[in-house]
């Protein structure tokens, strides 16, 4: 019966880096963590641990389970008799705490749920019935911001390595904790985008299979297609097969667990200026969304027996169709960097994702051209039209701002609460409204008030997008807005051309699609040429 004996402690000890106060139950896992690592024979392990000499007619090594007693399998990790390996989730904090709010969303005088320091969230709708024109049904939800944990920024770190060696031939050097880490995702986690045969989606988020557990550890989850490093552009995919996404760009997405896919928006979506207001709905296949928008039937009044006739539902429900586009992200970092690859690796990539998507998304829902990105605001169709006061190129005058805002009526002002409607344009015209006085002779008061940092006109928030053209300002409610997601995310690693070279640098693309559009133009009024000189 094998033991924790003094012969095995002192051994362990002295030349395995055992530490003296350890318990028994810590001196049997210590020596069976070294059997696993061949860094002690099992024989040697029973000879100290049954204080019985080693039979020199023993027929080669004995296994762990032979030395420990059998025991069981849990969560990809064995447990023998009572020796346990302490799994990757218990060496890191898996904690994940709510994300707070910077401030950056919201002025001082504005109250509610986006005031600094209050719980983040973000409003998550699924494909379906689209926006109705001052619904009292709730269709999205308020989902919760939570930071990652330690332990998945942990695995980020330990996947983007590995995706880096394995396609890129990277110089990134992979220790036993990220290998460890790697194993830990691709079985206990939940993983979405293609799967390992043509044409196999990994739609709703699960665990892999073990057939894709050995492409993604080899070639990757790309239907079987054989990936290469090289040539200008980095991957060579022409042999990639395109109806895995129905993208002939890209020919297709990396699979990455679900956490991953999340952690790139995550940033910008607590961050963004305009983002965190609209509706976001995660799609898992496809290459466009196809819904429908409902309308407003009417009330007819009538005498006592007096016949009416029916609402004429002509346009009643009406298509609601969004293309989703491909977008990259690149992340410049250091050959030197690369070859230390620091511990917060995950966290360093997940910080420049966040900071790229952080002005993409916002740009997108602003000023998205809708043929090759999300269409924004300023493409949107049967949106409100005003007027500015006066001639074209006028002195901008409190009225305007005034206008604006009732160009959006009522009903959509008010829609979903109305705490999304808001002013939008540049710092530039913001600065004009915030200079407008009285107008009384002799009065040069600030008729915005003195307060340059809430951000704020009346009581509307004025959300900042430094794209929009000069002299063009939105007033529109922000959850009139849809903002459709692919799940997936992949990588591509450019590593050659002179400039990359001299600076000493990789080029990292995060690939992802995205598509989204206004759901409604009533949601939004428009007004252009106003002076900003």
């Amino acid at each position: 019966m094998l033991s924790a004996t003094k012969s095995l402690r002192d051994e362990l000890t002295k030349s395995h880096g055992l530490p003296a106060e350890a318990s028994d139950k810590e001196v049997l896992s210590h020596a069976k963590s070294l059997i696993i690592g061949k860094k002690i024979s099992a024989n040697r392990v029973l000879e100290l641990g049954s204080q019985k000499p080693a039979d020199p007619a023993a027929d080669g090594n004995p296994s762990p389970e032979e030395v420990f007693g059998k025991g069981h399998v849990s969560g990809g990790m064995p447990t023998e008799g009572n020796v346990r390996v302490i799994p990757m989730k218990e060496k890191f904090d898996t904690t994940k705490s709510t994300a707070k709010w910077d401030g950056s969303q919201s002025g001082k005088k504005r109250a509610g749920a986006y005031e600094a320091g209050k719980d983040a969230f973000y409003w998550e709708t699924m494909p379906g019935m689209e926006h109705t024109v001052g619904r009292n049904i709730e269709t999205a939800t308020k989902k919760p911001i939570l930071n990652p944990s330690q332990f998945e920024m942990a695995k980020i770190g330990a996947l983007t390595k590995h995706i880096a060696i394995r396609d890129c031939k990277s110089s990134i050097k992979m220790n036993e904790m990220d290998e460890m880490l790697v194993k830990s995702a691709i079985h206990d986690d939940e993983w979405v985008g293609p799967g390992a045969e043509k044409d196999a989606m990994i739609g709703s988020p699960r665990r892999l299979k073990d057939h894709e557990r050995h492409a993604f550890m080899t070639k990757g989850l790309w239907g079987g297609e054989e990936f290469k490093a090289g040539g200008s552009k980095g991957f060579d995919v022409s042999n990639v097969k395109a109806p895995i996404l129905n993208d002939s760009t890209s020919g297709g997405q990396q699979a990455v667990p679900q956490y991953f896919d999340f952690e790139a928006i995550r940033i910008p979506l607590l961050y963004g200026e305009l983002v965190p207001f609209v509706e976001i709905t995660p799609t898992d296949r496809g290459g466009a969304a196809h819904s429908y928008s409902i309308g407003t039937p009417t009330y007819v009044t009538t005498a006592s027996g007096s016949a009416i006739s029916a609402f004429d539902a002509t346009s009643f429900v009406t298509t609601f169709d969004v293309t989703f586009f491909p977008v990259s992200c690149g992340i410049l970092w250091g050959r030197d960097f690369e070859m230390d690859a620091a511990p917060n690796f995950g966290q360093i990539v997940v910080a420049q994702l966040g900071d790229q998507f952080k002005y993409q998304m916002d740009n997108w829902i602003a000023v998205g051209d809708g043929t090759t990105q999300p269409q924004g605001l300023n493409n949107a169709s049967g949106t409100i039209t005003v007027t500015a006061t006066g001639a074209s190129h006028v002195t901008m005058v409190y009225n305007d701002g005034l206008n604006l805002m009732y160009g959006v009526t009522k009903p959509y002002r008010k829609a979903f609460g109305g705490d999304n409607t808001m002013f939008v344009s540049t710092d530039k015209m913001y600065k004009k409204f915030m200079q407008l006085n009285t107008g009384v002779t002799g009065d040069t008061r600030p008729i915005y008030g003195m307060h340059l940092k809430d951000y704020q006109l009346g009581d509307y928030h004025f959300a900042v997008q430094n794209d929009i053209a000069d002299g063009t300002v939105f007033a529109a409610n922000l959850r009139g807005y849809r903002l459709y997601r692919r799940l997936g995310l992949y990588f591509e690693l450019i590593t050659t051309g002179q400039t990359l070279t001299l600076a000493n640098e990789k080029l990292l693309f995060a690939r992802a699609r995205f598509g989204g559009k206004l759901t409604l133009g009533g949601y939004c009024a428009k007004m252009t040429s106003l002076q900003i000189g």
